[in-house]
């Protein structure tokens, strides 16, 4: 394979496995050059600034002491470099609101990662291409297709962007504001207009829909 042969690579993943995986796999699949390692997702953002790859595989849920810890911001600081690896999120999940918050952050691509190596390899090549891929592992429902497409055709701000994924966290109105350093009426306001682009009345049909 030589259309890879030139990309460098960082995995970001909490799990060691994962990573030796990951760098062994594109090492024999003909990818080339892995340029370094990072345990935490939170910290891909130093590591790219300073080795500049053309790919970062992040995971961005990762085990804490205190349960999970999501850091779908990782991604979305990424894709702001002035020099923006292409990212593809490497992840476990595959509900619709990891796939949400996954294209919200402008991942270029999400693989599941129970996928087999044939399928891997061919999703890599994809989104080196510059097409995007979404591989959830088993086929994605209806809901989840539905929510992404949503997202794509009505035309939320860049503000409701970032409050769609709290939503659908469950955080409350003064919780979102308080995240966002926003007033609470503003924080109100955009969850309104939210929810009437995606066809809601109130957030409890939000969450009977997705099932969030």
């Amino acid at each position: 394979m030589t259309e890879g042969a030139s990309n460098t690579f960082i995995v970001a993943d909490g799990c060691p496995m994962v990573r030796r995986g990951m760098a062994e796999f594109l090492k024999r699949r003909g990818f080339v050059e892995i340029t370094g390692e990072v345990v935490l997702p939170d910290k891909a953002m130093e590591a790219t600034s300073r080795l500049r790859p053309d790919v970062v595989f992040i995971d961005p849920i990762f085990p804490h002491l205190e349960g999970e810890v999501w850091t779908w911001g990782a991604c979305t600081a990424l894709k702001s470099l002035h020099h923006a690896p292409c990212v593809i999120v490497y992840t476990a999940r595959n509900g619709a609101l990891d796939v949400a918050a996954a294209l919200l952050a402008g991942a270029d691509g999400y693989l599941h990662k129970s996928l087999g190596e044939e399928e891997l390899e061919e999703s890599i090549e994809q989104i080196l291409s510059g097409e995007s891929a979404w591989r959830l592992g088993l086929p994605p429902d209806e809901e989840t297709k539905l929510l992404r497409e949503s997202i794509k055709v009505l035309g939320l701000s860049r503000r409701e962007q970032e409050v769609l994924p709290l939503i659908l966290r469950r955080l409350t109105c003064r919780e979102i504001a308080e995240q966002l350093h926003i007033r609470p009426q503003s924080a109100q306001n955009h969850i309104s207009n939210i929810l009437r682009k995606l066809g809601y009345s109130s957030r409890s049909d939000l969450y009977r829909a997705w099932r969030t």
